[in-house]
């Protein structure tokens, strides 16, 4: 899986990706990840229709989308 949105946090000593499965592109994973070991603390598997709720909470909540690549069937002005 390659990384497909990434989000940060001020301060925050952990990270978030947001990964489209390889194998079900209508799956995404929203991954936690610890900024120094580079380890997963937390995987959340959700579906495509959710991920505009999934950024409005994560926004919310203070983390800011670094950067993107493009998530099929998706436009980046939708996230």
């Amino acid at each position: 899986m390659t990384p497909t949105i990434h989000l940060e946090k001020h301060r925050s000593k952990t990270r978030k990706e947001i990964v489209t499965d390889p194998e079900e592109d209508w799956f995404l994973y929203v991954r936690t990840i610890e900024k120094s070991s580079g380890n997963i603390k937390h995987s959340s598997m959700i579906i495509r229709k959710d991920l505009p709720t999934w950024l409005r909470s994560l926004e919310g909540d203070g983390w800011i989308i670094k950067d993107h690549e493009e998530i099929p069937g998706k436009s980046p002005e939708t996230l």
